[in-house]
């Protein structure tokens, strides 16, 4: 086992000697010191080993985080609709006076979730756009802080993306597809049209019918 390195150490009033070992990396999930006592002639005596939790050092731990109810493995799937929530729920190791915070950002900008029972929060998504937030949850108890990151993938089954580049042929005021087949994602499960000729959409921008055709 490795060693880190310490302090000669300093005699107290009561006998007892105080170590200073900056930097400390404990060998395992608990706190474990090692001292080692030689003689005033360099020999090795003995050795006094100990084990202290986190929670006995005031190290808050985040332990678990739910997401509806379920662990989440850190990363999520939701779609957005009128009246969508996300319930998140953190455990800690149990660190006295540990309070949580969660805050989701996506494309700079954040916004604070509000905390019930400080460590549950609900997460209104219903208004939100589609995309990539991630949500950063925080416990501390003033001395130690703790933080765990999920990435939460939002979507809307009413978006319709075509993924395949479009140019506006103002002669005709159709557009007309630059590749051999038009791809069209609906619900996040692509259907191929090959030579998509005839197929008539809808422009969201002024309902006038587009029709798309494809190029040989």
């Amino acid at each position: 086992m490795a060693y880190a390195s310490g302090s000669s150490g300093e005699i107290q009033e009561d006998g007892s000697t105080t170590f200073t070992i900056p930097n400390f990396v404990s060998p395992d999930s608990n706190y474990t010191v090692a001292v080692r006592i030689k003689d005033n002639s360099g020999n090795f005596v003995k050795e006094i080993r100990d084990s202290y939790t986190p929670v006995e050092v005031g190290d808050v731990v985040i332990t678990d985080t739910l997401v509806d109810g379920i662990v989440t493995p850190g990363y999520e799937i939701k779609e957005i609709k009128t009246g969508a929530e996300v319930l998140i729920k953190v455990f800690g190791n149990g660190v006295a006076g540990t309070t949580f915070s969660a805050t989701a950002v996506a494309g700079g900008t954040s916004l604070d979730l509000t905390a019930v029972n400080n460590n549950e929060f609900n997460w209104d998504i219903s208004a939100l756009n589609p995309g990539l937030y991630t949500v950063t949850i925080t416990a501390t108890n003033g001395s130690t802080t703790d933080t765990q990151e999920v990435v939460f993938k939002l979507y809307s089954t009413s978006t319709i993306l075509l993924t395949r580049a479009l140019t506006i042929c103002p002669s005709v005021g159709t557009r007309e597809s630059q590749a051999s087949h038009l791809t069209l994602q609906m619900e996040h499960s692509p259907t191929e049209y090959p030579k998509a000729d005839g197929i008539i959409f809808i422009n969201p921008l002024n309902t006038q019918p587009l029709a798309l055709s494809s190029m040989p």
